[in-house]
């Protein structure tokens, strides 16, 4: 049996056979493990078994793992301006990868930066307003929540979608949501492609499912036969779905209800657009050149991801519109 410590792959491995329903031994005998070794993992990193996800059992590890890891940086004057300089356009992981990748002087974990913003936070400051959530505070419980919505009419599960698109291994397969705008009369489409993350956003014309159509109208003739898929959630604006795949010959697959991880990378990308369009904004009053212009601003920003490199960097302006190689 293996002593070592429990990996994120492993992690991911073990929510997929609590999702078959399989028992903790059988898991165990999957991964090479110890029953108890997996036991304690699922106790000590999930709210119960119903919810244990990768993401945020790895979250909880890393938690413990730096509680006695204090760093000298959030009173360190010089790391601190630094940290505010370029939180007014990157997120504070963008922040602490592109500074190692560039070989910078100054270089700061992602976790350092959370702490300098939240311990300005304390002291009254407003450093917390930078972050693409403008959270008060480390927010977890979103690991939690339950879609309740109803499903709509002959959805293709997730679990059918290509191997290419399950895998990243292929261009043109999206991640597709919506954003609301005040008082939700108005709304944004977007979408990320899962391999290269270059993304859409289009402004609605409706907020329905005709005007969610119109987008992914918009985007398919923006990206051509690139466009093979794309994976939403179970919103009534995608009720449209049979209607894409007649008229557009793009396939449209639906995550789980309750698993936005399924759609990680769209989630994120609408926390990035939030940064430029926050909550209570009326998009009727938003340009769609504005909404363009934050597109294509987005593809030229730094990803994780893609060890740092922005999208365009990745796939190549001269290369963009031959990316189903």
């Amino acid at each position: 049996m293996s002593v070592a410590r429990i990996s994120y792959d492993e992690r991911k491995v073990i929510e997929k056979l609590i999702h078959y329903g399989m028992t903790d031994q059988e898991i165990a005998d999957e991964l090479s493990r110890h029953r108890t070794s997996i036991h304690r993992e699922i106790t000590r990193n999930s709210n119960n078994r119903k919810y244990y996800q990768a993401d945020y059992a790895q979250y909880k590890c890393d938690i413990r793992k730096n509680l006695d890891r204090k760093k000298y940086v959030t009173h360190n004057n010089s790391v601190i301006k630094f940290v505010a300089d370029n939180l007014k356009d990157f997120s504070p992981d963008v922040i602490s990868g592109r500074s190692k990748l560039e070989g910078t002087e100054l270089t700061v974990s992602t976790e350092s930066i959370y702490a300098i913003v939240y311990n300005d936070k304390v002291q009254g400051g407003s450093l917390y307003k930078l972050l693409p959530s403008q959270r008060k505070r480390r927010k977890t419980s979103r690991f939690n929540r339950i879609d309740d919505r109803g499903s709509l009419k002959n959805q293709v599960s997730i679990r059918f979608r290509p191997k290419g698109a399950e895998n990243r291994s292929r261009n043109g397969h999206f991640e597709g949501d919506t954003i609301l705008g005040k008082k939700h009369k108005s709304m944004i489409f977007t979408a990320i492609d899962r391999k290269n993350k270059s993304d859409f956003a289009y402004k609605q014309s409706q907020r329905n499912s005709d005007g969610t159509f119109e987008a992914v109208k918009e985007m398919k003739d923006y990206y051509g036969d690139i466009f093979k898929s794309l994976t939403v959630d179970n919103g009534k604006e995608f009720a449209c779905h049979e209607r894409i795949t007649e008229e557009l010959g793009v396939m449209v697959f639906f995550a789980d209800a309750g698993k936005p991880h399924q759609r990680g990378t769209g989630e994120n990308f609408n926390r990035q657009l939030r940064r430029y369009f926050p909550k209570g904004i009326d998009f009727r009053k938003i340009s769609q050149a504005s909404v363009r212009g934050v597109m294509n601003k987005l593809n030229n920003t730094p990803r994780k991801s893609l060890n740092y490199r922005t999208p365009f960097e990745v796939i190549g302006l001269k290369q963009f519109c031959a990316l189903l190689n």
